[in-house]
């Protein structure tokens, strides 16, 4: 595990970091946090979606902080985060849930499209 002081160019927003702090509030585990990955197969987006979920850190993970949530990116999908925001959304048509912004796309407003979002 590599674990970094600064955020590897990842931001969590303060509403995204506040939410995610009260989700993990009640997780125990010394080496849990908010795990971010990419996954192929989205049929949109450039058919790749984006997840996350609490899960434990393990080797070759890199671990950082953000808005006082512990996150942990997996190599491969490391660099296909860089520059990625994470944000929470409340209200709207759509409803409320996390939206993960990547560098590379145009962010869209709430969840709910079934692709490039992240909700958990």
């Amino acid at each position: 595990m590599t674990i970094m002081t600064t955020p590897g160019a990842i931001t969590i927003t303060p509403g995204a970091g506040a939410q995610l702090r009260g989700i993990m509030q009640g997780n125990t585990g010394t080496d849990s946090g908010l795990r971010l990955w990419v996954q192929s197969g989205c049929g949109c987006s450039g058919g790749v979606g984006y997840g996350m979920g609490l899960d434990d850190a393990g080797d070759g993970d890199t671990v950082f902080s953000s808005e006082g949530v512990r996150v942990i990116i997996d190599p491969g999908s490391a660099s296909l985060l860089g520059g990625a925001t994470i944000d929470f959304v409340d209200g709207g048509a759509q409803g409320s849930g996390f939206v993960i912004h990547t560098a590379d796309e145009v962010p869209r407003g709430g969840c709910g499209s079934g692709c490039a979002c992240g909700a958990q």
